[in-house]
C-alpha cells in the first residue's frame, strides 16, 4: 500500500531534514565548526577553488540565466564567454550559492551547498522509500545509506554540483506515480 505524499506529517518532515542535516554535520566534522574558513574536501586547488571563484563571481556580478555573459577577469584581455544556459543546469548549486555568497562569503556558501546536497539527497531517498510503503526505520536507513554512498561522498568533496543526487529518487518517485494513472496532466 502506497502512502499519499500529502499525508506525511510535518513533524516527520522536520525530523527527517533535521536528522539528516545533523548526520551531515557529524560525518563532515569539524567543517561546521569552521564554516567560514575551511571547505569540504580541503585542499587548495582543483575543482573546489574553481567553484569558490564561481560563487564569488556570481555574488559580485549576478547570476545570468539567459544569454551570454563575458567574464573579463578570466582570459584577459578578451574574457571568457559564459552562456546562461550552463547556469540554468547548475541552478540547484548556483542558486543557494548566489544567495549565500551575497549574504556571507563564497566559503560559507560552498559549505552550505555541501550540507544541502547531503541532506536533501538522503531526505529524497527517505521520501521514495516511505512512499513505496516501507516503515520509518527502513526509510531512515535507506536515506543514511544514500548519504554515505561513496559516489555521494566523493562528489561532496570535489564536484559539488554532482553531489545533488536528490533528483534521482525524485525522478523514480515521479515515474512510479505516473505509472499508477498515466495521463498527460500527470506527465506535466
Amino acid at each position: 500500500m502506497r502512502r499519499s505524499l500529502a499525508r506525511v506529517p510535518w513533524w516527520e518532515v522536520g525530523a527527517v531534514l533535521g536528522g539528516y542535516l545533523l548526520m551531515a554535520v557529524v560525518i563532515s566534522w569539524p567543517l561546521a565548526a569552521n564554516l567560514g574558513t575551511d571547505i569540504a574536501g580541503g585542499g587548495g586547488g582543483g575543482d573546489q577553488s574553481g567553484y569558490l571563484w564561481d560563487f564569488w563571481n556570481i555574488s559580485q556580478h549576478g547570476l545570468s540565466l539567459w544569454g551570454t555573459d563575458v567574464q573579463e577577469s578570466i582570459s584577459a584581455p578578451f574574457g571568457r564567454e559564459s552562456p546562461g544556459s550552463v547556469n540554468v543546469t547548475l541552478f540547484t548549486t548556483l542558486g543557494p550559492a548566489w544567495v549565500g555568497s551575497t549574504i556571507w562569503s563564497p566559503i560559507v556558501a560552498y559549505n552550505v551547498t555541501v550540507f544541502l546536497a547531503l541532506t536533501l539527497s538522503a531526505a529524497a531517498m527517505y521520501l521514495l522509500v516511505r512512499w513505496v510503503g516501507a516503515g520509518r526505520w527502513i526509510a531512515a536507513w535507506a536515506g543514511m545509506a544514500f548519504m554515505l554512498f561513496p559516489y555521494e561522498q566523493l562528489r561532496a568533496q570535489v564536484h559539488i554540483p554532482l553531489a545533488h543526487i536528490w533528483c534521482l529518487p525524485i525522478v523514480v518517485l515521479v515515474c512510479l506515480r505516473w505509472l499508477e494513472r498515466p495521463s498527460g496532466r500527470r506527465a506535466v
